[in-house]
């Protein structure tokens, strides 16, 4: 059952006055919330709700956009926030005290939020291996301050606050979206140690955790590789970027195609092509009689490390790849 009420809305309105303050307008608040999607807290009708033995007669939802899913007792009800698309309230629909409201928000509104507070207590409490923080309100009759809890999140900022005699284990179900979790056709790669992701369409495979993956399709005909890469403290200080975006450029003895420097979601960047045909000569003078070899390479400036996602493909009719290829390389951006 879905709702658009709720009955302790002034805290969560504090919150947005102060970042109103904080940012002047409420243009800059919908920028500083991160790129949650206008759809973000309808419930996804994907497969059927189902029910773990650990919680019985409980359901599971994974809120579109907020990177996680949770479970919820049988007879609360899911609330949906029209005016703030990074919020969503589960309550018990036979006492309204009974509630929990999630906010997914920028991390730099933390101090906004605590000065919005009256904290009696603070306390650690990890989060699906995440480590929080856990306020106490000085009012416990205030039930959408009672407790707060703040935890960080692949570059978000997660608040969960109210009051339920099951509060504990109700956040203690909450699970963060795996790496290559699907969404709207897309996985997202997330590089926690690095700080940055990419999405990538779902039908490719690409294991999570290391720095460099190598991808096929699972179509075997169409064989290509990604390797997704950080070197780390390679660029001298004071270094002009588009100087530094080529250092180690062109790993591979391939002929320079065409090159572009360009702004990925904010970040300096340089992308190439990099080609050899069938015909082509060789180091050594012996005369390449392969399938075409295509490069492509983006490459991304955080003084000092640079980060790259490279495209290699054996194919004579690359075009569409490389399409799918410059979509891909368009969606990094770093998440802290």
């Amino acid at each position: 059952m879905l709702r658009v009420i709720h009955p302790n809305r002034w805290f969560f309105w504090t919150i947005a006055a102060l970042i109103v303050a904080g940012f002047g307008t409420m243009v800059l608040i919908q920028k500083a919330l991160l790129e949650i999607d206008e759809h973000a807290a309808v419930i996804s009708s994907s497969g059927p709700r189902w029910i773990d033995p650990d919680y019985p007669g409980w359901h599971r939802i994974r809120p579109e956009g907020f990177g996680l899913s949770l479970k919820y007792p049988q007879g609360w009800q899911v609330e949906i926030d029209r005016f703030d698309a990074g919020t969503l309230t589960l309550e018990n629909s036979k006492d309204y005290s009974e509630n929990i409201t999630i906010t997914v928000t920028d991390p730099k509104n933390e101090k906004l939020i605590r000065q919005s507070l009256q904290v009696e207590s603070e306390e650690d409490m990890v989060i699906d291996g995440e480590k929080g923080a856990w306020l106490k309100g000085a009012d416990a009759r205030d039930t959408a301050t009672a407790n707060v809890i703040l935890v960080k999140h692949a570059g978000k900022l997660y608040s969960l606050a109210g009051d339920a005699r099951q509060f504990e284990k109700i956040v203690g179900s909450v699970r963060f979206v795996e790496n290559n979790e699907v969404v709207d056709g897309l996985k997202t790669y997330w590089n926690k140690e690095d700080g940055f992701e990419i999405k990538y369409p779902s039908d490719w495979d690409l294991p999570a955790g290391s720095y460099v993956n190598w991808i096929k399709t699972k179509d075997g005909l169409r064989h290509f590789r990604v390797s997704i890469g950080a070197s780390r403290d390679i660029v001298p200080a004071g270094l002009d970027p588009k100087e530094a975006l080529k250092l180690e450029d062109g790993r591979e003895p391939l002929d320079l195609v065409t090159e572009r420097y360009l702004t990925v979601n904010g970040v300096a960047a340089y992308r190439a092509r990099r080609e050899l045909k069938r015909g082509d000569f060789l180091l050594g003078g012996d005369i390449y009689d392969g399938v075409t070899r295509t490069d492509i390479e983006y490459t991304y400036l955080r003084a000092p490390q640079l980060y790259r996602v490279w495209f290699e493909i054996d194919d004579d009719n690359p075009e569409d790849l490389v399409k799918i290829f410059d979509q891909v390389g368009a969606t990094f951006k770093f998440t802290k």
